[in-house]
């Protein structure tokens, strides 16, 4: 009465092709570009936001840190602008990470007389966070 149920169908096996075998230790030659490696960094830091605090936090340490104390007081300078900027944020989430990302800057510092140490004010840092209800970040 009943046709009998088709067998299922079996898929071929991939195979993986090997085109040289790597002794232990001994890496491949790959060439990655920095837009290889922020592109997906940056997609991840849009969709969640303790990623892109912490993407923030780094990279700003990392730049200022990478600068010759010449350029650093343009750095200390934008930070001063973002914390004045903060203060009209609503989000406290965001002032957080700028905090974080001016305090990345500081552990950085050279020196006490490098210029992220004098430029972004306690009265601004103190006004961003109370404007935002972030006393305790």
């Amino acid at each position: 009465r009943f046709a009998a149920a088709p067998a299922p169908r079996r898929r071929p096996r991939s195979t993986v092709v090997l085109y040289r075998a790597y002794k232990a230790g001994e890496l491949p030659p790959i060439t990655l570009t920095l837009a290889d490696v922020t592109r997906p960094l940056l997609a991840l830091a849009l969709r969640d936001g303790p990623v892109a605090a912490a993407v923030l936090e780094q990279l700003a340490g990392q730049l200022y840190a990478a600068r010759d104390v010449g350029r650093r007081q343009s750095v200390a300078d934008g930070l001063e602008k973002a914390l004045g900027v903060a203060a009209t944020w609503a989000s406290r989430e965001g002032v957080a990470a700028l905090h974080r990302a001016v305090a990345a800057c500081l552990t950085r510092a050279a020196t006490t007389d490098d210029p992220v140490s004098r430029t972004p004010t306690a009265a601004s840092i103190a006004a961003s966070a109370r404007a935002a209800g972030a006393e305790a970040t």
